[in-house]
């Protein structure tokens, strides 16, 4: 078991590898994304997955608009 000493160093430990995501650039942001371990945890068991990979991947994506473009139909409506 963990002493409080340890714990509190684990927890430091875990806060230094914390990157803010919104400070990196899109390039740096891929990089880092790369270095954490994808995908979900087992439902089962919920051991592997990553929450830092999770927020990393959601902030890339939202970072960029759809890649569908939206067309409005404002156009089509008048030539009704």
């Amino acid at each position: 078991m963990p002493t409080s000493l340890e714990h509190r160093v684990a927890k430091l430990e875990a806060k230094a590898y914390t990157a803010n995501l919104a400070k990196l650039t899109d390039a740096e942001l891929d990089e880092y994304i790369l270095t954490l371990k994808d995908g979900a945890p087992d439902i089962l068991t919920l051991e592997g997955g990553s929450q830092q990979w999770w927020d990393a991947v959601l902030a890339r994506v939202a970072r960029r608009p759809s890649a569908f473009p939206i067309i409005s139909d404002e156009q089509a409506r008048a030539e009704m």
